[in-house]
């Protein structure tokens, strides 16, 4: 489990390791992120202490092993184009798949015509954002649609163009 994700992130950050070498970093990564339960340092009765994950992740992407899990979002904005009717944007923690808590999304601005649902409570957390042109005026348009999560908020912008092929009037299409 947390070994093979912190061999995933040394991979990923140094593709060139010597295989002989990574035994001792992902050793590294686990003993110097774990949670000192007893005395100072490993002891006999908790050895180097509780396993902290996301600590040994962060160890392994060359961060601090004690900062906290962080919402990471695919992208900062979404754009529908004119044709596009859902768009779908993964969260993740910065801890290679450590659950983030408490996530809810908000729309702030869009009006009716933006929603978003979360399709799991498991990490990583898919946000469908969905828009409808059923009744929009030709035009572009804009809102924003903010992430709250116990690792942070962060706020996408959407974008979207309702044309003439699906525009409320339909009055200008050919039949």
């Amino acid at each position: 489990g947390v070994a093979a994700m912190v061999i995933s992130e040394i991979l990923t950050r140094e593709p060139g390791i010597s295989p002989a070498d990574l035994p001792a970093r992902v050793k590294d990564a686990l003993q110097t992120s774990a949670t000192d339960l007893g005395p100072s340092g490993r002891d006999d009765q908790f050895g180097w202490g509780l396993l902290n994950p996301c600590g040994a992740i962060l160890k392994a992407q060359g961060l601090s092993p004690f900062e906290s899990a962080r919402l990471q979002v695919s992208s900062d904005s979404v754009d529908f184009g004119a044709f596009a009717a859902s768009q779908t944007v993964v969260i993740t923690s910065g801890c290679g798949g450590v659950p983030i808590g408490g996530i809810s999304v908000t729309i702030e601005t869009g009006g009716d015509w933006l929603s978003a649902s979360l399709t799991s409570p498991a990490s990583p957390t898919q946000l469908v954002l969905t828009v409808n042109r059923t009744s929009l005026a030709e035009g572009d348009y804009s809102g924003s649609a903010t992430i709250h999560s116990s690792s942070g908020n962060q706020t996408l912008q959407v974008s979207m163009t309702v044309g003439p092929a699906n525009s409320a009037s339909g009055d200008d299409i050919d039949d």
